[in-house]
């Protein structure tokens, strides 16, 4: 085989097997950005809840 393409597909493997470690990453950062708009005073709980729903779509979606 190839050392380009072997190095292309192990590199794609590499990127394949860390890609739920990132996602729950980004899932752990959204519910920690959730519960600091709650916890600040004046901020309405809906626009938490609406931003929450946003960076879960951007992490899964």
């Amino acid at each position: 085989m190839n050392k380009k393409l072997a190095m292309l597909l192990f590199a794609i493997g590499i990127g394949a097997a860390a890609s739920p470690a990132f996602a729950d990453s980004c899932a752990h950062w959204c519910h920690y950005f959730q519960d600091t708009c709650k916890a600040t005073p004046g901020n309405d709980p809906a626009t938490c809840d609406q931003n929450f729903s946003d960076c879960m779509m951007e992490c899964y979606g």
